[in-house]
């Protein structure tokens, strides 16, 4: 066979390099143009969530040395990601003999871009502040004894201070400080609260709209058009009928009306109240005696069984109590949560059973009181002007004794912590599944607290700062 001269291709044949690069750029291009942005979103999720807790931690540390706290929010990511390719190629549009040389060339490129921005949004308005500076709402505390927190270590941390006065004693005044001995005195006053019974619970409370009205005066809808809304229409019997007054029974009986219907609107308040299925009257008569609550020997042996005052009194604090008896006893003493009264049945030292009525206030604490409390805890534990160490508050929560916020200091591994580092130096919590350290749930409840005051509605629209990554 001759050989082909140099520059010759046999008759017939295309050059096949142009079709080949063309090909390959479109595969390229088609490549790109599918973002797999799946592990950047789980990447931007797990960024989230390390900001979050190190903002929070930062705040503590903040607390911790006495300075102002600052607040900002990590709020949305945004991003895109755009795609290009070009080929130019040189072609022979005139066939030249085949005895010419052809140069045909391809010079193929592509080209992927793109951007993502963060914002910061700085939470300086008077909505957040008035959020973080309100009483946690008992809502949330239910929510959270409902979940099967902890009470003691829930109580701990909400709660500032607990006032208890009984008949015939002085008040009591128990403070939530970690620095003096009253600390000692207020986990022991949360303890036997405990044992008295204390839960919370969702209590439904019923509210008449306007008088009795018999079958004839509801049957105008017109009338009732404008009470109706949110409202339901019961019907009663003056036997049946918890919350008629005498003039309304004498109006009732004056016009021979022995049925008749009445528009109520229902609610739900979240409350502390009495499980009576969960009480340790031994263990509480101990504790509340040596704190000075009860008389020396004084032992609680159960409800009170005299006067009926205090009969119905206990009756309206225990867990589950309806919400006509709740109505008429706080309307009759005049209390509103979170100051409680309820009675017991109390054995004296010398034998006597009587009744002994207490007053307890629970002052709540708000999310910034809660963030500078925990900062006043890392205080103690690492020595920051107080003058020595202390150890990590321990709460017993049942269960064991557990720690409720133990700070460290320098924290190079980071694995299983939250970190924030503040003035050069890093601090941390640890991340204990086992429980026994509490620190990291104790975040976790701060930082939903700390988010119901973070709604869109709330957040700010000057003061965003617009971070752009590559």
């Amino acid at each position: 066979m001759g050989k082909r001269p140099p520059g010759k291709r046999p008759p017939g044949k295309r050059p096949r390099g142009a079709p080949l690069a063309l090909i390959a750029l479109l595969g390229l291009a088609g490549c790109v143009a599918v973002d797999n942005f799946g592990s950047r979103a789980l990447a931007y999720n797990q960024q989230a969530e390390d900001i979050k807790e190190s903002q929070l931690m930062l705040n503590v540390m903040r607390a911790a040395y006495r300075e102002p706290l600052q607040f900002t929010d990590f709020t949305q990511v945004t991003g895109q990601t755009s795609a290009s390719g070009t080929a130019a190629f040189t072609l022979p549009f005139n066939p030249s003999p085949p005895t010419f040389g052809h140069a045909d060339t391809a010079s193929p490129s592509a080209t992927l871009s793109g951007s993502q921005a963060f914002t910061v949004a700085n939470l300086d308005t008077k909505e957040f502040y008035e959020g973080i500076l309100s009483p946690i709402p008992l809502t949330s505390i239910d929510y959270y004894m409902e979940q099967g927190f902890p009470k003691a270590l829930l109580l701990t941390l909400l709660l500032s201070r607990i006032d208890i006065t009984t008949s015939g004693r002085p008040p009591q005044v128990f403070y939530n400080d970690y620095y003096r001995d009253n600390y000692r005195r207020f986990e022991s006053v949360i303890g036997a609260l405990i044992d008295l019974g204390l839960s919370s619970e969702v209590a439904k409370n019923v509210a008449n709209i306007g008088p009795p009205l018999t079958a004839d005066e509801i049957s105008s809808l017109r009338a009732l058009a404008p009470l109706a809304e949110g409202a339901e229409l019961e019907r009663f019997t003056p036997a049946s009928d918890p919350s008629i007054t005498p003039d309304e029974r004498a109006t009732l009986a004056r016009q021979g009306v022995t049925e008749y219907y009445r528009l109520q609107r229902t609610s739900e308040q979240s409350r502390f109240c009495i499980d009576r299925n969960n009480q340790n009257f031994t263990a509480a008569s101990e504790i509340l005696t040596s704190l000075g609550v009860l008389a020396p020997g004084d032992t609680i042996i159960g409800p009170p069984r005299e006067p009926q005052v205090a009969i119905e009194e206990a009756a309206a604090q225990a867990c589950g109590a309806s919400a006509r008896v709740r109505a008429d006893v706080e309307e009759r003493l005049g209390y509103a949560e979170p100051r409680n009264r309820f009675a017991a049945a109390v054995r004296t030292a010398s034998g006597e059973i009587t009744t002994v009525s207490f007053d307890v206030r629970l002052t709540i604490r708000s999310v910034e009181g809660i963030i500078y409390y925990l900062g006043e805890l890392a205080r103690g534990e690492l020595d920051i002007g107080v003058g020595q160490t202390l150890a990590p508050p321990e709460i017993d929560t049942g269960l064991g004794i557990d720690r409720l916020f133990d700070v460290h200091q320098g924290c190079f591994a980071t694995t299983n912590r939250i970190v924030a580092l503040y003035n050069g130096v890093r601090y941390c919590v640890a991340v204990d599944p086992s429980g026994a350290d509490r620190s990291s749930e104790v975040m976790e409840v701060v930082l939903q607290l700390l988010a119901l005051n973070t709604s869109a509605q709330t957040l700010p629209a000057p003061s965003v700062i617009s971070i752009l990554g590559p």
